[in-house]
């Protein structure tokens, strides 16, 4: 993956895509920055939840600005984009509620009180394709 980013930020530098080229040497610099700190190699899954937290955090930023500042609210879309083209396809919601419908019938859930039940096993078989938010929120109305 190093040498994808690395290959990505050289064509973003010729094409002039300041926000591709900022966005990638941020990610490259967190990964490098854990695989120092865990002295080891990333995994594809190591790199994925790189890609997540940046992700996350400008969403995180996006929903404290509100619309007041709309040029702030552009360039985080704008990183937002580089960011989710790296990430695996997430499924739809219908997706993932197929998948909660198997989990509760495999755990015997059958109310909210079941809900750490069934959480744990959700999260394991979608953790990298879908949010943690749209899922939680998937299971309670699934359980209710």
């Amino acid at each position: 993956m190093m040498e994808t980013i690395d290959r990505d930020i050289k064509d973003a530098l010729i094409a002039k895509d300041k926000v591709r080229v900022s966005v990638l040497r941020m990610v490259k610099s967190a990964a490098k920055n854990i695989a120092i700190d865990e002295r080891r190699e990333l995994t594809e899954k190591d790199w994925n939840n790189v890609f997540k937290k940046e992700v996350k955090q400008r969403q995180d930023a996006l929903a404290a600005a509100g619309s007041g500042r709309p040029d702030f609210v552009a360039e985080m879309e704008a990183e937002l984009a580089v960011l989710k083209g790296y990430l695996p396809e997430e499924l739809s919601e219908t997706e993932i509620r197929a998948v909660i419908m198997q989990v509760i019938q495999e755990t015997g859930a059958s109310s909210k009180a079941d809900l750490k039940k069934v959480m744990p096993v959700v999260m394991g078989k979608l953790a990298d394709r879908a949010d943690g938010r749209t899922i939680n929120r998937l299971v309670q109305e699934s359980l209710s």
